[in-house]
């Protein structure tokens, strides 16, 4: 679902694709050394689900929305950018497999 999600056609196949992640890029954390974090998710509706909860009582939420950006592009950029970190956030349904195997 996430390479739909991303614009990919249905049916493609996931081998050889870019990773796909989702978040808001207005949306981070400061974390008080100067730096902030960005939460990313791997599917895009619990992105927009955080991206929501987290602007909950903002009245004017046009200017933010949730980016698709391919995991090494984010691997990257947090690399060369020291300020700018992500926190990636697995899905609940990979957590759920992972809690009951």
């Amino acid at each position: 679902q996430g390479l739909v999600d991303a614009g990919a056609p249905p049916g493609t196949n996931p081998l050889g694709q870019q990773v796909p992640l989702f978040g808001c890029m207005d949306v981070e954390q400061d974390l008080g050394d100067g730096t902030s974090m960005t939460p990313l998710f791997t599917t895009m509706g619990e992105a927009k689900d955080a991206m929501n909860m987290a602007l909950e009582g903002l009245e004017d939420k046009s200017k933010f929305d949730v980016t698709v950006i391919p995991l090494a592009q984010a691997v990257q950029m947090q690399a060369s950018t020291p300020e700018k970190k992500f926190t990636y956030v697995p899905s609940e349904s990979s957590l759920k497999y992972l809690r009951d195997m």
